[in-house]
């Protein structure tokens, strides 16, 4: 099962080395339970890339990527154990392709912050609007929205408006022929 890549830019020839015994996996459940894994140190020589234009692996990956971040929702929590019992919203979600690079979030008319999750409200009203935009590193975006605001339905008020002058046309016809 591949984990993660990592894509370099070397600048000049020698050997690469990576090493490291303090890597902790954890499960992709709800315990999420630390998983053993083996790391085998990986070392191996870079030779001169002169004369040659080199690949660029993370270009090629970004040109690529015109696939939105996954889909994702907005919880929000208070708890007088944590952030002064201080209203927060959790949020996150993953991007296949290129990664997740940010994400901002706004609070009804409050200036957008980049930001990570959790995110301690500066509005502490519970019923405020918020959405978070969640950019993967090839500048697609998908945003979640938590209490959504809701707008004048214009289709339910010309009908409305419709039905009662009708209604009024109708009495006025009948009083006239009455």
């Amino acid at each position: 099962m591949l984990l993660f890549k990592i894509i370099v830019e070397l600048k000049q020839e020698g050997v690469l080395s990576f090493k490291n015994n303090a890597v902790e996996v954890f499960s992709n459940n709800r315990a999420g339970v630390s998983t053993s894994v083996s790391v085998h140190e990986l070392t191996m020589p870079i030779l001169s890339n002169a004369g040659r234009v080199p690949l660029n692996e993370w270009d090629a990956v970004i040109k690529r990527d015109k696939t939105r971040p996954q889909k994702f929702s907005i919880e929000m929590s208070h708890d007088p154990s944590v952030y002064n019992d201080r209203y927060f919203v959790t949020f996150g979600t993953d991007d296949v392709d290129s990664g997740i690079s940010h994400f901002v979030v706004t609070e009804g008319d409050l200036p957008q912050v980049k930001s990570s999750s959790p995110y301690v409200l500066q509005n502490q009203d519970p019923k405020a609007h918020i959405s978070v935009s969640a950019y993967d590193n090839a500048g697609n975006v998908r945003t979640a929205v938590l209490n959504e605001r809701k707008g004048i339905n214009w289709g339910v008020v010309t009908v409305c408006t419709l039905l009662l002058l009708g209604f009024r046309y109708f009495r006025y016809i009948k009083k006239r022929n009455g």
